[in-house]
């Protein structure tokens, strides 16, 4: 016999002996035996967690001497009941005509009886639980690394989430690039997948969590990296130290260092060949002479200045 969870998904309230040692689900019912005082976890308890930390737990009432007694007559009814309701639905879908065999929440009809109905019923059950309880959805707990990448072979996207910050699993959760749908999940508490992006990229994630609908954005730029400093040959400025990271323009003020009868380079890869248009020293344009080089078996576009300067710092603005 299919128990109700497999109609209605993970629901209700979970009676376990408290351990310290041991992790709890969302919504597990326990009694710390040195007090008596009787808790219900707000979210899933990793091992170790007190039962007085009240960002887990919260305490419902201190069971008396007498009845402490009977606390596993207790459990055991109450396993009873839970037994007790699962032949109840198993009997009354089975006399309506048909079983609901997925949690595929759509229109589909079961003589009178829809999923969305069951569906329905669930969050509004599920909602007073949390009342009652004093617990929120707080939504996606989702994870994207990179956030932003260089060069024309694009990057491999990490992307994971967990439900830590619900009280239950996401009842679906979809992810999209750019609107694109590109990968989708059901009752899940956490996973991860990979993605491989070529141009600036908005990963957007779609979750439903007792029948909440919320949604998370990560913006992944495409980084255009160029070099500017001052040196004898353009493999001077090819450094960690005159590398620009920019979004989508050359366009700024970059203050370089130059030493004695320098000349200014603009170095950046042939893949950005025309984002450089003129670059100005207060207020006149610098003359440049544009060439393509090969540096560390790379070939760059650089723009090499006609002129020589003294040592110093400049401040050169970038014109689109």
């Amino acid at each position: 016999m299919k128990r109700v969870t497999d109609y209605l998904g993970r629901l209700g309230i979970i009676i376990a002996d408290w351990d310290i040692n041991e992790e709890f689900s969302p919504r597990t019912l326990t009694v710390d035996y040195t007090t008596w005082i009787s808790y219900i976890s707000r979210k899933k308890v990793p091992a170790g967690i007190e039962i007085t930390n009240d960002e887990y737990w919260k305490p419902i009432g201190r069971i008396s001497p007498d009845a402490a007694i009977d606390y596993n007559k207790f459990k055991a009814e109450m396993e009873r009941q839970m037994h007790e309701l699962d032949v109840l639905v198993e009997t009354f879908l089975q006399s309506s005509g048909g079983t609901a065999l997925t949690n595929e929440f759509g229109d589909s009809e079961y003589v009178g009886i829809t999923q969305k109905s069951i569906t329905k019923a669930v969050n509004s059950i599920n909602e007073k639980l949390n009342s009652i309880i004093g617990v929120s959805t707080e939504g996606i707990n989702m994870s994207v690394t990179p956030t932003t990448f260089t060069g024309e072979d694009g990057a491999q996207l990490n992307i994971s989430f967990d439900s830590s910050n619900n009280i239950t699993d996401y009842t679906s959760i979809k992810f999209y690039a750019n609107g694109e749908l590109i990968k989708e999940y059901e009752d899940i508490e956490q996973g991860s997948f990979t993605h491989i992006i070529t141009e600036r990229t908005v990963i957007k994630c779609v979750a439903v969590v007792l029948g909440e609908t919320y949604t998370k954005e990560q913006v992944i730029d495409k980084v255009t990296m160029f070099y500017i400093g001052g040196g004898t040959q353009p493999s001077d400025v090819v450094k960690e130290e005159c590398r620009k990271d920019i979004t989508d323009t050359l366009e700024g003020s970059y203050n370089i260092t130059v030493e004695d009868n320098d000349n200014i380079y603009i170095v950046m890869d042939t893949a950005y060949d025309g984002m450089f248009n003129r670059a100005d020293m207060n207020g006149f344009a610098i003359p440049f002479t544009k060439s393509t080089v090969t540096i560390d078996d790379i070939q760059y576009i650089v723009y090499a200045s006609d002129n020589k300067y003294n040592e110093g710092t400049y401040e050169i603005y970038i014109n689109r």
